[in-house]
């Protein structure tokens, strides 16, 4: 089983960490609970940007959807979100 890298924003810049592929979702719920937005990169090479909203509901067709987004992913980008002024 592999490691999938993800660069998380810091003051620094970005920190890198090394999330093992099934716990990939579990990271991703991580940083979404803390209002953080999430960029997926896909194997094939798509992305997807991930917000709170998109957190599973207490169904469980909504869990196993959420699940699927981290089938085959290559990396994730986590960010602050910005806000507009």
């Amino acid at each position: 089983m592999g490691k999938i890298p993800f660069l998380v924003e810091s003051p620094n810049g970005h920190d890198r960490e090394e999330v093992p592929e099934n716990q990939a979702g579990e990271a991703v719920k991580k940083h979404l609970q803390q209002d953080k937005l999430v960029m997926v990169e896909k194997e094939g090479g798509g992305t997807e940007l991930l917000t709170k909203t998109d957190l599973p509901k207490d169904d469980p067709q909504s869990t196993s959807e959420f699940a699927r987004k981290f089938e085959k992913i290559k990396s994730a980008t986590v960010s602050n979100k910005i806000k507009g002024g």
